[in-house]
């Protein structure tokens, strides 16, 4: 899928933070880090320059030996 080059918006809102750390401890109780979703703010502009990206997810297990 190509995405067009253009200015985005990237990060989240205080508010998105809070509701994202709510639906992580219901779903994981013990596995939630504040911190982690603390890193999606401020949110911001970005400039990207066209780029394709996968339709299909591939992750690092495909390729590393198990």
């Amino acid at each position: 899928v190509e995405f067009a080059a253009g200015s985005y918006t990237v990060g989240s809102t205080a508010e998105e933070i809070a509701a994202a750390y709510v639906w992580c401890q219901r779903l994981v109780s013990d596995g939630c880090s504040k911190a982690q979703f603390d890193r999606e703010s401020p949110r911001r502009q970005v400039a990207l320059r066209t780029f394709l990206l996968d339709r299909t997810e591939v992750d690092n297990g495909i390729w590393l030996p198990g």
